[in-house]
């Protein structure tokens, strides 16, 4: 079993949730699978209704990420995407994921 922070770091909860994605967690789809139940499950303990993704770092959004965000988005959910990279803004313009997720200027962590 594999723990969340392989995947995720849950960094503010509440009505805005802060999460970031760790770039090593996406690519192993089955840890991946693993930790998204439990980050769901934190979120909505959390009454979260926006959750930011910090994408720093990753090169390609894997299927399970596209997965998460379409299943939160029709769980009413809405979805901000932080630091994507030209590549992933690219992906989400091709899918048409930009229409239901907000992609927000790079903004670095200190």
């Amino acid at each position: 079993m594999s723990r969340i922070s392989d995947v995720f770091q849950v960094r503010e909860t509440g009505r805005l949730s802060v999460v970031r994605v760790n770039p090593e967690g996406v690519t192993d789809f089955e840890r991946f699978e693993q930790c998204r139940d439990e980050l769901l499950t934190i979120l909505k303990e959390a009454g979260c209704i926006v959750v930011r993704f910090d994408v720093e770092g990753i090169p390609f959004l894997a299927s399970g990420v596209l997965g998460l965000v379409v299943s939160m988005r029709n769980a009413g959910v809405d979805i901000q995407i932080q630091n994507a990279s030209e590549h992933v803004r690219d992906v989400l313009r091709i899918t048409r994921l930009d229409q239901l997720v907000e992609v927000l200027p790079e903004h670095k962590s200190s």
